[in-house]
């Protein structure tokens, strides 16, 4: 069976009734994924001291804020996770960076 194709005013928009993309409960792990990437890869600044090269102190810290209020909010909305903290990274004595 074929797509129906609408059109709109930005172009043409295919849907389908049996993709997945449109589910809340596969956006909202796709959008955890994200902020978890994201969350993950401000750590990795930090602990590297590349952060320093791009942002201050503070936004650097607002930004983490921001990340973990992100991964928790997306979290929240997933039925198998109670929080998002449980996935955080490794402490930097444990990281094969840290070495």
């Amino acid at each position: 069976m074929t797509p129906a194709i609408r059109r709109s005013g930005g172009g043409t928009t295919m849907s389908d009734s049996q993709s997945t993309s449109w589910r809340p409960e596969a956006l909202a792990r796709k959008w955890h994924a994200l902020a978890e990437r994201r969350r993950n890869h401000l750590a990795e600044l930090y602990q590297s001291g590349a952060w320093q090269r791009y942002l201050s102190e503070d936004t650097l810290r607002s930004h983490m804020r921001e990340a973990v209020r992100e991964v928790d909010r997306w979290g929240a909305m997933l039925d198998d996770e109670p929080s998002g903290r449980a996935a955080h990274p490794e402490s930097p004595s444990s990281s094969p960076r840290a070495a």
